[in-house]
């Protein structure tokens, strides 16, 4: 199907989706199914969109997941919705800031993994983020950014964590995914193991390029 050829469907299944209740699962597993990512995506939330309208779910509340099927549909035109557009990092270089960012992505990192099971240890945790430092071309004083690094920068920052707990708030066993993010000038308290990875990535070899 020719990227027109399903723009013109996906504009047909919305008009349909106005005069029928939506199989959310049905959509949900064509789109899982699709070959190309991108048309899938689109098609998935084409359907949330649809059944969340079928819930009586006015238009505000929608109104993000429109934006993020037509800005995923603009690519196709070459038109690059700025939600879309690579991050850009500002920074000075030697900005002592940034590379402490950097740590806090990287603990954050390792504690979602953790949760998420990626890893049976904080230790095999440690030492699959510092390779991903390491490989980017990060060290300290020459050398490659070694596991125990990664967990001492974990350390320090569940010691800074209970400098600034708010008073009647239990001590977490990890760190505080929402107290880090402070420190890493980031949301990413709903992020995945694997879109961290690729955020610590970008900003590494940022901070190479930089350098």
């Amino acid at each position: 199907m020719s990227k027109e050829s399903f723009r013109e469907s996906v504009r047909i299944e919305v008009r349909e989706l106005d005069g029928k209740s939506v199989d959310l699962i049905a959509v949900l597993e064509a789109a899982a199914r699709m070959s190309d990512d991108r048309e899938g995506y689109v098609h998935a939330l084409t359907g949330v969109i649809g059944y969340l309208a079928d819930a009586a779910a006015p238009p505000r509340h929608t109104a993000k997941l429109r934006r993020l099927r037509d800005a995923l549909d603009d690519l196709d035109r070459g038109i690059v919705a700025p939600a879309l557009k690579p991050v850009k990092f500002a920074r000075r270089p030697g900005d002592p800031a940034f590379k402490e960012r950097i740590k806090a992505v990287a603990v954050i990192a390792v504690e979602v993994g953790k949760a998420e099971g990626r890893f049976d240890t904080y230790g095999d945790g440690y030492r699959e983020i510092a390779g991903i430092i390491s490989r980017a071309g990060v060290g300290s004083k020459g050398k490659p950014v070694s596991w125990t690094m990664v967990r001492d920068w974990r350390t320090s920052l569940r010691n800074k964590e209970r400098e600034h707990r708010l008073p009647g708030k239990p001590p977490a066993t990890g760190v505080d995914i929402e107290t880090a993010a402070l420190y890493a000038d980031a949301d990413f308290r709903e992020a995945s193991y694997g879109e961290l990875k690729g955020y610590l990535r970008a900003m590494v070899e940022h901070y190479v390029r930089e350098e």
